[in-house]
Parts: C-alpha cells; structure tokens; sequence
C-alpha cells in the first residue's frame, strides 16, 4: 500500500498486486484505507515482461515498490 500525497499531505492510498487474472497487475485505491475501489490494471500489456503462462492464465512478478 502506498501513500498518495497532494502538496505534502496524504490524500489516499494505491494498493497493487499480481497474480489476479485477468488484470495482469491490479490496482486498488481508498481515502480511508477500510473502503476500497477498483482501479486498472497497471501494465496491461507487458514488453520485455516475464509471465508464466499455466491455461489461459498469465502470472506476472513484480519487484516491490521503491
């Protein structure tokens, strides 16, 4: 979970994951962090990426955030 800050104050928050097909890199965005909606998938298409193909399921890694 990341802060979001506007002008040095914390405005919301953005959570990320992998591994939840089919958003190859789902997001997630709360004011609150208790209520949570839905955001797009952060690379939907991957260049240069490595996914694991297992079915029609692709599995992505990520590293973590700096």
């Amino acid at each position: 979970v990341l802060a979001v800050t506007t002008g040095g104050d914390v405005t919301g928050f953005v959570a990320f994951g992998t591994g939840d097909w089919p958003a190859r890199v789902p997001t997630a965005r709360s004011v609150d962090l208790t209520t949570w909606q839905q955001g797009p998938d952060a690379l939907p298409e991957l260049p240069g990426a490595r996914t694991r193909r297992y079915g029609d399921t692709s599995l992505t890694f990520i590293p973590a955030p700096a």
